[in-house]
This record gives structure tokens, sequence and C-alpha cells, in this order.
């Protein structure tokens, strides 16, 4: 994909359906405690929509892995619907963050940047451990370790000292775009997490999902990378 193909006009009527369904969602509000079909349906529809997305923009392994990861955070979208499914939601969510981090690959490795998120990450497990009870003393932690190292290897993938690139690559603006929405699903899990798990967050919904359909839009934008540019025998890439 050239930068023209890359530009605004190119992608912007392809991701139509995820902004009218996003608006959707907003403008509906359907009450949190008012689970039902069609919150789940209304819920989920810009994920279906950044599905079909990814899929449209062609056949490869990273795209069918990206929307495979979709469908489970789709699947956990559902599910935290209803409350008493929260641990079933995590469980999806946790598949998904498995198939990013698989997707996104470990080179090139940088451990320092990995070492720093998990610290931050066990600090906010900390800070809520003590709300938790049955199954999700164990499964929280497990599901913010899988959260963590999906952050560490989409920001591993960008290349921070080769910022003036982003004027002349668009691999590098799409990688920058996989690497903020990494960084909103983070902060949309860790709104969840204090909220639930805390302390109370005023419009802390509002908050959750703008910053969860934000950051899942950046890394399935990742889709339009050009997978076919050769690559140097010594390097090896996600």
């Amino acid at each position: 994909m050239n930068n023209l193909q890359c530009s605004v006009l190119e992608i912007a009527p392809r991701l139509l359906p995820f902004v009218i369904t996003t608006v959707s969602y907003f403008l509906l509000s359907i009450p949190k405690d008012s689970p039902s079909m069609l919150a789940a349906l209304v819920k989920c529809a810009p994920i279906y929509c950044l599905i079909y997305f990814v899929l449209k923009a062609g056949v490869s392994p990273y795209k069918n892995k990206l929307a495979l990861a979709l469908v489970f955070s789709s699947v956990g979208d559902a599910f935290l619907v209803w409350k008493e499914f929260f641990p079933h939601g995590m469980a999806a969510f946790g598949m998904a963050q498995l198939i990013y981090f698989t997707t996104f690959g470990f080179q090139p490795l940088r451990p320092m940047l990995g070492a720093i998120f998990y610290l931050m990450g066990t600090a906010l497990v900390a800070l809520v451990f003590a709300n938790l009870k049955g199954i999700l003393m164990f499964g929280l932690p497990v599901y913010a370790a899988l959260l963590v190292t999906m952050l560490w290897r989409a920001t591993a993938r960008y290349n921070f000292n080769d910022q003036f690139l982003l004027f002349q690559s668009c691999n590098k603006w799409l990688r920058f775009a996989g690497c903020v929405g990494a960084i909103l699903f983070v902060i949309s899990d860790g709104i969840i997490a204090l909220s639930q798990f805390y302390t109370h967050i005023p419009n802390a919904q509002m908050y959750i999902m703008s910053t969860y359909y934000a950051g899942q839009l950046g890394i399935s934008m990742t889709c339009l990378e050009d997978e076919s540019k050769p690559r140097r025998k010594s390097t090896k890439r996600s």
C-alpha cells in the first residue's frame, strides 16, 4: 500500500460503518443496569464493523489473526453486558490479548520497555487485589499479564527513535496507530478495574467505551500495513 492509498480519503469510507455504530452506541445510551440482547448487539456492533474492515483489507495470517482477536473481543463485550458473566468476558478478552500479542510478534524484543509495563501492571493489580473475590483473585492478575504483554508488543513494533519517518512512511503511521490503540485499550481496562474494584468513577462507562473503541480502531488500522516490502535477511520482524 502506498502513501496515497493510505490517505484519510482512502480509509475513511471503509470506516464509516464503525463510526456510525460507535456514535449510535453513545446516542442510544442503554443503561448499564438494563442488560439485554439488544444492549449486547449495540455494544458489539462497532467491533463487528472492525472485523469487516480488517477482512476487507485482504487475506494474510496477520489480518486473519487480527480479525480473530476482534471476534473474541466481541464475545467479551457481550458477556460484560451481564454482571454475572464478568469472568467469562474477561476470559474472552484474555484470548483476544493472547492473539494480539502473538500476532505482533517478539521482534524487536525491547525487554526494558516490557519491564516498565509489567511493573505498572503489577502496581495496578496490587491496588485492587484486596477487593477481588473468588476466581477473580486468579483471573484478573492473569488477564493483566496478557494485557500488558499486548501493550509491550504493540509499542515495541514502533521505533520511537525514527519519529521523523512518520511523515515519510505509511507503515510508520499505521504502527503508531497500533501503539496508541494498545495504550487506549489498557487505559479502558484500567478504568474498569478501578471503577469495579477500587473506587467510584463518575461517567466511568463513557470513558471505558470511548477509549476501548478508539483503542480497537488503532490496533485494527495495522491491518493496512504493507507486508510485501522486502526485508533484510538479518532482521526479523513481526
